[in-house]
């Protein structure tokens, strides 16, 4: 047998006539890159990656600004909350200016 003959069936097997779309959803569809069951998947993961991204930067942004406090800044912040009394503030900014 020589390699045409191997070729033959395979040329006959793809020029079927097979109008139910049988074949295109079970060779290509369900498992393939074309969309199906795993395509959905895939597109569901790819939301919830962006989600979380997107939840993570805005996180990231908000912390980095935090820390642009200068220490009279959190000083006054203890004060106004009363973790010090007004003795230890005095304290506290003569040692820092």
């Amino acid at each position: 047998m020589n390699f045409i003959n191997y070729l033959i069936p395979v040329a006959q097997a793809h020029t079927n006539d097979d109008v139910s779309g049988y074949h295109m959803m079970f060779d290509y569809g369900f498992l393939g890159m074309s969309g199906g069951f795993v395509g959905v998947i895939f597109m569901i993961l790819l939301w919830i990656l962006i989600m979380a991204g997107s939840i993570y930067l805005v996180k990231y942004l908000s912390q980095s600004r935090q820390q642009d406090k200068t220490p009279l800044d959190i000083l006054k912040e203890r004060y106004a909350k009363g973790e010090i009394n007004k003795e230890e503030f005095e304290k506290r900014k003569k040692d820092l200016v």
